[in-house]
């Protein structure tokens, strides 16, 4: 991790991946602490970041260390022997306002790289794949109601669907936070070793 520069961003939430003394967009950063909110804004907080305290970065996109992620930029929180899938904030912030989410019903069974939904944004539509197999046992009907929830908050309320696994969880397939973070350097064409 020598290549990350650690420091903490002090400001507001609007503030967030830039540096206040350069107005530059803080790229590929360690953040220790998210940016601070007055006190007395703890809703505010956790509707941006959940419980996510520890950050990586890139651009402007947060990587929470603390959960997996797919290639096909999907968030996996393990918790309680279930997987809660999501949308990154790469992909999120990439492909704009989020207009429409189609979600399975509980009950449904998904098998690895099976399609369980599909979301449309102000730049394309795409399919949204699994990356474990087993039922699903909760559906996040708000974000249905209120899609732009996968913009503002993608890691607290912009959550999609939990899964309880059935045999294969499809783990070898998911990237830790390093790992996915490396995996958006190629995707966006930089040479990582540098």
């Amino acid at each position: 991790m020598s290549e990350f520069d650690k420091t903490v961003i002090p400001g507001e939430p609007k503030d967030r991946g830039r540096d206040p003394e350069s107005s530059k967009v803080v790229e590929n950063q360690i953040i220790l602490n998210p940016p601070p909110i007055s006190a007395g804004d703890d809703e505010l907080r956790h509707s941006l970041w959940g419980e996510r305290l520890f950050l990586m970065q890139y651009e402007n996109a947060y990587i929470p260390e603390e959960l997996n992620y797919t290639r096909n930029h999907l968030w996996v929180a393990i918790e309680d022997g279930l997987c809660t899938l999501g949308w990154t904030d790469y992909i999120q912030s990439n492909a704009g306002d989020v207009n429409y989410v189609e979600l399975p019903e509980e009950g449904t069974m998904v098998d690895v790289d099976e399609d369980f939904g599909s979301i449309e944004t102000s730049k394309w539509v795409d399919r949204l794949y699994s990356p474990v197999k087993g039922q699903v046992v909760e559906v996040n009907h708000k974000v249905i109601g209120q899609p732009v929830l996968i913009n503002k908050a993608p890691f607290a309320e912009g959550w999609f669907v939990k899964i309880e696994p059935n045999g294969e969880t499809g783990s070898q397939n998911l990237l830790s936070a390093e790992e996915y973070l490396e995996y958006l350097k190629v995707c966006e064409g930089e040479d990582s070793r540098s």
